[in-house]
């Protein structure tokens, strides 16, 4: 009984497709009888080098299509500057366009039909559309589109002047038959490396509040004794002169800026900037170090500035680049309400004990010099001295921690002091450099901290000192710091 009910239902099955067939061949435009009948051949019918490509010009009448793409300069095709005609100054995604243009240059297309009797029957007569294609040497060839095919397999086109219709593949058709929006270049920022290796350069101007925040690649060997440890190559140059922390720069200004939405366009050529806020805008400038090659010390700083204007119910109106759109991007511009001092490295002064051979601090009467000699011989043996007697690494190490140990509590670029300073750390480096120290008191918790005779801009606690000089004292004595 199973198997008789399978076969019934099987049958019923079978007519009904059978009938399907029927009903979709027939809404087909019948093929002329005789010489004129359907081929079913493949060919290129323009088998076109987007190479020799002048301009590429799109029209459809219903979808209310029409741009000519242009061809700027000669080249490789997928290498050539392309744009669109009258929006020169808008950026457009090269790679969609000329994916867009090969797709049609190169389509292989079947023969529907020679010599048909309508070409209404087609979309063709007249065409719904038309591809219009100049090439350097001044060719010129026109190619109607037509109607979809019944089962959405291509779409009928027909070359000016020829007697057949074809069908070309519906990706090819479509990806042309695409608004001019649908080809800008919604990319923000170019690829910034691993870590974030490229990026030398962030300019951030926040307009409501007036903070300006500046970081800079590290140019002069002063800076980049600084660059130790988790200190970023990214330092603060402005307001002031620091160094960073690298976990502080990548996550509160490197994350967000690079994990900023694609941007939605919405209006070209605006007439007036101040519906959008962007009459007084906040500013965003990044800057990626582009070498010549892998082995190249040399690059170039390619910049991509951000006019940042008024919030949206998804996120902010941006401008970029000089390019004479507002966009929108969603979320949250968190970079723009990043204090410095939240990115700055706190630690006055940062200097590896492999890098120096003598520490001599001076204050309260007393002068402690602490030698360090970690050249490390054959047997990798550590010694140091204060004041001239050995102590244990251990003492050593901790001592040099404490010497480093000063945090800066707070900046002011006003700070005035005046005669000797009251505590000063002079560091000698294994290379004959030294950095001295100077701490001038200001009240009863703060010190003003002065590094060689660089300008004094910042402050320490108190408690930094003693803590030194606690260590000091004891381990003068004999006894053993922790």
């Amino acid at each position: 009984m199973k198997s008789a009910k399978s076969l019934i239902i099987a049958g019923v099955a079978l007519v009904v497709i059978v009938g399907a067939f029927f009903a979709v061949r027939q809404w087909l435009p019948e093929p002329d009888s005789g010489p004129g009948a359907t081929t079913s051949q493949y060919v290129n019918i323009l088998d076109i080098d987007g190479g020799s490509l002048r301009t590429f010009e799109v029209y459809h009448q219903e979808k209310k299509i029409n741009y000519t793409m242009v061809v700027l300069d000669r080249g490789s095709s997928y290498s050539r500057a392309i744009t669109l005609r009258g929006k020169e100054e808008l950026q457009f995604d090269g790679t969609k366009m000329w994916a867009a243009i090969n797709g049609v240059c190169v389509s292989r297309t079947k023969t529907v039909i020679e010599n048909p009797e309508n070409l209404a029957d087609y979309g063709l007569e007249p065409a719904k559309g038309r591809i219009v294609i100049t090439q350097e040497d001044g060719t010129v060839t026109r190619l109607e589109i037509g109607n979809k095919a019944p089962l959405n397999d291509g779409y009928y086109v027909r070359l000016e002047n020829d007697t057949s219709v074809y069908s070309m593949s519906v990706s090819a058709v479509e990806n042309v038959l695409k608004q001019d929006g649908e080809y800008r270049m919604l990319e923000l920022l170019p690829d910034p490396g691993e870590d974030y290796a490229y990026v030398g350069y962030v300019h951030i101007i926040n307009s409501d509040t007036g903070m300006e925040m500046e970081l800079r690649t590290p140019q002069t060997e002063e800076i980049k004794l600084a660059g130790i440890g988790e200190v970023s190559e990214l330092m603060l140059v402005q307001p002031v002169r620091k160094p960073t922390r690298e976990t502080n720069v990548k996550t509160l200004i490197l994350d967000p800026i690079f994990g900023m939405s694609a941007p939605k366009v919405i209006e070209d050529y605006p007439k007036d900037l101040s519906i959008y806020g962007l009459d007084d805008p906040s500013v965003l400038e990044i800057g990626l170090m582009l070498y010549q090659d892998a082995d190249s010390e040399e690059c170039t700083l390619e910049i991509t500035k951000f006019l940042i204007g008024g919030k949206t119910d998804r996120g902010f109106y941006i401008m970029y680049n000089d390019v004479p759109t507002v966009f929108e991007i969603s979320g949250r511009l968190s970079y723009m309400d990043v204090d410095y001092f939240d990115i700055m490295e706190r630690t006055a002064w940062l200097h590896s004990i492999l890098e120096v051979s003598q520490v001599v601090i001076q204050g309260e009467g007393e002068i402690y010099t602490l030698e360090i000699d970690d050249s490390l011989d054959k047997e990798h043996v550590f010694s140091a001295f204060l004041n001239g007697s050995a102590i244990t690494e251990k003492n050593a190490k901790e001592l040099y921690t404490r010497a480093l140990s000063f945090s800066i509590e707070g900046l002011n670029p006003n700070l005035q002091v005046r005669g000797q300073p009251d505590y000063r750390l002079t560091y000698v480096f294994k290379d004959g450099r030294e950095l001295v120290i100077s701490l001038y008191n200001l009240n009863d918790r703060s010190y003003a901290v002065q590094l060689d005779e660089r300008e004094i801009d910042s402050y320490v606690n108190v408690r930094n000192i003693e803590f030194l000089f606690e260590g000091l004292r004891t381990m003068a004595s004999g006894g053993t710091l922790r």
